[in-house]
């Protein structure tokens, strides 16, 4: 008799991915409520401001106006979401109060040990509404390119308010010096400067013009080193019509976006038209000199730093109606804006802009809002990703109902144009296996009325980094194990004379280390060139060591011939330590030992994420795959090792399991009479019985040599009567 023994192992598991440190998370904003223009004169038709705080860990904290008018706090359990309105009358920035230093920025800060959080705001009124990402404190720069729209003049409010092309800049460090040179549709104009005394002052630029282009920079004022800003810019009412078709718009929407610092922007963008559009408006803005652009591979055009493409000044753009691989041989700045409702070809929408994140600064995770203020009912998001990738793209942890679709003019690249059925006020959770850029926009159908904004992003600095020299770690920001030793590293894109690190809030301390003296730029530890500019790496020479686990803030000041900065700069940067893993690991056994046993890592993947495992499976054979299989070629006990090392660094203790691997199967039959009557009230019983092996078993047999249907054990057996009719011999 034949003996088959068949076993089947579904095992589903899901690891959450882990975004770089140095994305729109973080634990400390800035923000501020632009100049907003309502449609109406009516009291009640007033600006609105909204602030969106999500996570997907429980966090909590306080939300501060600078001058001490507004105060509150926020506390989110995991995956929630808070809404917290900013008070018109205490925050909203006037015309009149353009021009000067005023205290109307507001601060969210994230308490002591909480974790980071991702912010959003969304001002609106009256069928005029705008939104935006907001970016974190250490990830703000101190060069920027201001983006806006060609000037529309609008007039709202009460009392009334006049529209106007605008930016805001806010210093987050005391005695904080700016410089701005003003552009004026595409014309510079006369540099002027402005010294901010304190944390938190402000300053909101208007004009009737379009200052696209404007050159906004924190340089050091003699005493203090330059610091980082925060820059908002846009219009607070504008209209955005189209050249082909030629459309006029008609209708009015603010554009309010915080700007990225020119050092983070990129040089490769995939641009996809808006859903329930036509086609989008574009602009695209040098950082430098002689910057070749270059539209699916072809080139468009060569700009010098601040210009724009397409080159007019126009309320009518041209508009791509296609996904457009835009693209340069230095870094750019790519924005997408949406036209006035009439202008959509559905008539949904209206002007909006959204600064799009280049395909390097991709993420791999992010908690998302959607807002239905003002009546927002068709709620949307744009997805980039390697067509590889694709299949792992996930939202709220679910395959998303619309498919990618391939972008023919991004080689290696899918899209797809969501809209989330129904539209709720909330949050959504966005994840891939590989990292992805995404815009989210809002229109109310049939009505006057959206808002975009960048759904997330890395923000990290291709110039200035901030790494640490560990044995194993692969972390691209400051992240180490407890007890285990490392170095400190900085790139600067300059030649440094000395470096004094202040590591006086680390664990400890340890010892002040001495200001480190570079007579020349070789004396750095090496260097390399990005988008043709030289980075110099510079490090401590000691070793460091903790064992307290936490966030620890660890400034450095760098000192240089006037150049940049004029000579000095802070660098404001936290170090993460983490304990090692706990390791684990689960198994599924075969049925015997000719099939594969299935072993499963279930280290936790908090607070950092494994990425090096090693197996011994205890027979001579090994394996370094995270949930590998393994074949054993003879039944019996054995004892496997597992250990870990996590992206930072650290390495698990290495753990032990014993596996039995089960022989072959062998089975017997049995009955307890040979003989019976026909027709028989008492029927012999026939009996299979299974060893070795993995119970259950299943038995597949044949009667007078006819194929019976398998059957299952229960246990190690399966017994059933014996025919009793007609008579005759069975075997």
């Amino acid at each position: 008799m034949r003996k088959i023994i068949l076993f089947s192992v579904l095992f589903v598991f899901s690891i959450k991915g882990f975004s770089q440190d140095f994305s729109n998370k973080g634990k400390e904003f800035w923000f501020c409520f632009p100049n907003h223009i309502p449609s109406g004169n009516a009291a009640a038709n007033l600006g609105k401001m909204s602030l969106w705080i999500t996570s997907d860990q429980a966090s909590s904290g306080t939300v501060t106006m600078s001058n001490g008018t507004f105060t509150t706090t926020f506390n989110i359990p995991a995956n929630g979401i808070q809404s917290i309105n900013i008070p018109y009358n205490l925050a909203h920035i006037s015309n009149a109060e353009s021009g000067t230093v005023i205290q109307k920025s507001l601060k969210v800060k994230v308490d002591p040990g909480k974790p980071g959080v991702v912010a959003y705001v969304q001002q609106f009124g009256n069928a005029r509404s705008a939104a935006t990402l907001l970016l974190p404190t250490n990830v703000l720069g101190r060069k920027y390119r201001a983006a806006s729209f060609t000037h529309t003049a609008s007039t709202g409010g009460n009392p009334s308010q006049s529209s106007r092309s605008q930016f805001q800049i806010i210093a987050t460090k005391p005695n904080t010096q700016v410089n701005v040179t003003p552009f004026s549709n595409g014309t510079v104009g006369t540099p002027f400067t402005i010294n901010f005394v304190n944390e938190g002052d402000m300053y909101q630029y208007q004009a009737q013009s379009d200052v696209t282009g404007t050159f906004i920079e924190s340089v050091s004022n003699g005493t203090s080193p330059c610091a980082p800003v925060a820059v908002f810019s846009g219009n607070s009412a504008v209209i955005i019509g189209t050249s082909t078709p030629n459309c006029n718009g008609g209708s009015a929407d603010p554009l309010f976006q915080q700007n990225y610092p020119i050092s983070t922007w990129g040089k490769n963008f995939g641009f996809i038209p808006f859903g329930d559009y036509n086609g989008n408006p574009y602009r695209v803005i040098a950082s430098e000199d002689n910057t070749v652009v270059s539209f699916n591979g072809a080139v468009v055009a060569t700009l010098n730093a601040g210009q724009v493409y397409p080159t007019a000044f126009t309320s009518n753009p041209v508009i791509l109606t296609t996904p457009t691989s835009i693209s340069a041989d230095k870094p750019i700045c790519v924005v997408q804006y949406s036209q006035s409702r009439d202008c959509s070809s559905t008539n949904n929408g209206d002007p909006d802009m959204v600064i799009l994140n280049p395909i390097e600064q991709n993420i791999k995770d992010i908690t998302i809002f959607s807002s239905t203020q003002e009546n927002i009912n068709r709620q949307w998001i744009n997805v980039l990703i390697k067509t590889d990738a694709a299949p792992s793209f996930r939202i709220d942890g679910a395959v998303p109902a619309t498919p990618f679709l391939p972008a023919a003019n991004i080689p290696g690249y899918s899209y797809m144009r969501h809209l989330f059925t129904p539209a709720i006020q909330g949050s959504h959770y966005l994840s891939a296996d590989s990292g992805f850029n995404a815009i989210c926009y809002g229109y109310q159908q049939g009505q006057y009325e959206s808002y975009a904004y960048s759904a997330g992003t890395n923000v990290k600095d291709l110039y200035q980094q901030i790494l640490v020299n560990t044995q194993y770690g692969i972390e691209q920001t400051p992240s180490v194990c407890t007890n285990s030793p490392f170095k400190f590293k900085v790139s600067l894109p300059y030649c440094a004379d000395s470096i004094k690190w202040n590591l006086s809030n680390l664990p400890g301390p340890p010892a002040a280390p001495p200001t480190s003296i570079y007579p020349n730029c070789a004396a750095a530890d090496s260097s390399t060139t990005v988008n043709g500019k030289p980075i110099y790496w510079y490090s401590l020479p000691t070793f460091y060591n903790f064992n307290t686990t936490g966030t620890f803030p660890v400034t450095i000041t760098t000192f240089f011939p006037s150049a940049e900065c004029g000579g000095t700069q802070e660098i404001d940067f936290d170090l993460q330590i983490s304990n090692p893993p706990v390791p684990g690991f689960t198994e599924v056994l075969p049925g015997c030992y000719t099939e594969p046993v299935q072993f499963i890592e279930t280290t936790p993947q908090t607070p950092k994420a494994t990425y090096k495992w090693y197996w011994d499976f205890g027979d001579g054979n090994t394996s370094t795959s995270k949930n590998p299989t393994h074949t054993y070629a003879a039944p019996g006990t054995y004892t496997v090792r597992y250990a870990s090392i996590t992206t930072p660094g650290c390495l698990s203790d290495t753990i032990n399991h014993t596996v039995v691997i089960p022989d072959l199967p062998n089975a017997t039959i049995s009955k307890n009479t040979d003989t019976i009557c026909i027709n028989t009230a008492a029927p012999s019983t026939i009996t299979f019985t299974g060893t070795d092996g993995k119970p259950p078993y299943e038995f597949s047999y044949t009667l007078n040599g006819v194929p019976q249907a398998p059957v299952t054990s229960t246990g190690t057996t399966y017994s059933f009567t014996a025919p009793i009719n007609p008579a005759g011999q069975y075997i």
